[in-house]
């Protein structure tokens, strides 16, 4: 539900963080969970409502942000793993105030 047609910042943070473990991982659910780590990091990227799928945090489509964009599997390791890292220090911030 973190990925569906209503997305959110929130919500496509805690699909990476689920997704990346087993998109790295040896089993056969990597492939799957390698296309859904690719598909979350995007939608996280992408600050903007564009057409059936709507950010409702970000919930106006830019004209100005049109373009095309290459994500590698790379890059979305690379990502996963920072935006992984920060959630986990943002949390254990929290947890420590």
């Amino acid at each position: 539900t973190n990925v569906g047609v209503v997305r959110d910042g929130n919500g496509l943070t805690a699909a990476i963080e689920n997704l990346l473990p087993l998109a790295i991982g040896n089993s056969p659910l990597a492939d799957p969970a390698a296309i859904g780590l690719m598909i979350a990091t995007a939608a996280l990227r992408r600050e903007e409502s564009r057409g059936g799928h709507y950010r409702s945090d970000f919930p106006d489509f830019l004209r100005s942000a049109v373009s095309r964009r290459r994500l590698t599997f790379e890059c979305a390791i690379a990502f996963a793993t920072a935006v992984s890292q920060t959630s986990c220090s943002a949390s254990t911030t929290r947890a420590s105030i």
